[in-house]
């Protein structure tokens, strides 16, 4: 089964998606499938996924500032060698 589905995309995305599909002598709608294809997997293959729940890190904003967080560890850990 298929759905279809619309999108209004910036102009700036628009003509990168378009460029790019112009490159590899594709369709703009199956280089758009493509990327959410691939978008999808990476959500669905999270090597974190393992970890949710596992451990109290007392963080309640972890979620939205993990990036942070995993830099600043990096970051302290570079700086103790």
């Amino acid at each position: 089964m298929t759905h279809q589905l619309l999108l209004n995309i910036p102009d700036s995305l628009y003509q990168v998606l378009l460029k790019t599909a112009q490159e590899k002598g594709e369709t703009l709608e199956n280089l758009a499938l493509k990327c959410l294809n691939e978008a999808k997997n990476k959500l669905e293959t999270d090597p974190l996924d393992k970890f949710i729940g596992a451990f109290n890190s007392n963080n309640s904003d972890w979620l939205e500032n993990h990036d942070y967080y995993l830099g600043k560890t990096n970051l302290e850990e570079t700086n103790n060698k």
